[in-house]
């Protein structure tokens, strides 16, 4: 006679700090205060030095309006994320959709750091366009605004410049604008997006 396997699934809640499902009962504490991430299954408290950026932690979505002198305007569902594993750098990626049919769209992935000085930060961003980006800035308040120091394309890649980007949290809503130097263009804005954290 063959014994019965019974597997008992447990439940999930959100990580209020990633918004990751995790094992019930492993965060239970409120979003306003400073809850780990788990790695491996091991708690791993926010490192220190990601204090003046950890209003970006959690999973954002909303849409955004692009814009070009060299194409035509655009719409765009966005879904980006914020997260940590302990160590003091924040892991972010970007996944976009078109607004009328749901095809996926650009994609980008990369690490916020602390800078050299307090109130600095570092950002290195990876493009599916074939761009890489390498970018300084200052954090203030829920406010960040970088710059790219260097911006590398592939062979294939179209040429880009310069890029600047602003992280605003005001309220429940994080604007997030980008300005670009491409293809015979000066600095200009290109896209805006206004998103709001996902909640449980």
């Amino acid at each position: 006679m063959h014994e019965r396997l019974v597997l008992t699934v447990p439940t999930t809640q959100r990580c209020h700090s990633c918004s990751r499902f995790q094992l019930d009962g492993a965060f239970d504490l409120p979003r306003s205060s400073c809850v780990p991430c788990s790695v491996g299954g091991v708690d791993v408290p926010l490192h220190p030095d990601l204090g003046p950026v950890a209003f970006l932690l959690g999973t954002w979505e909303g849409e955004g309006r692009g814009s070009y002198p060299t194409i035509e305007p655009f719409g765009w569902r966005d879904t980006t994320r914020f997260w940590h594993v302990g160590k003091p750098t924040l892991l972010y990626e970007q996944r976009t959709k078109d607004i009328e049919t749901g095809e996926p769209r650009h994609a980008e992935s990369g690490f916020i750091r602390p800078g050299a000085q307090p109130g600095q930060i570092e950002m290195v961003v990876a493009h599916n366009t074939g761009h890489t980006e390498l970018a300084t800035g200052v954090v203030g308040g829920e406010r960040i605004e970088v710059g790219a120091t260097r911006v590398q394309g592939t062979d294939t890649a179209k040429q880009v410049v310069e890029l600047q980007r602003v992280f605003d949290l005001s309220g429940d809503v994080l604007t997030v604008t980008l300005a670009m130097a491409a293809v015979g263009q000066p600095l200009t804005h290109h896209l805006e997006a206004e998103l709001t954290k996902v909640t449980t």
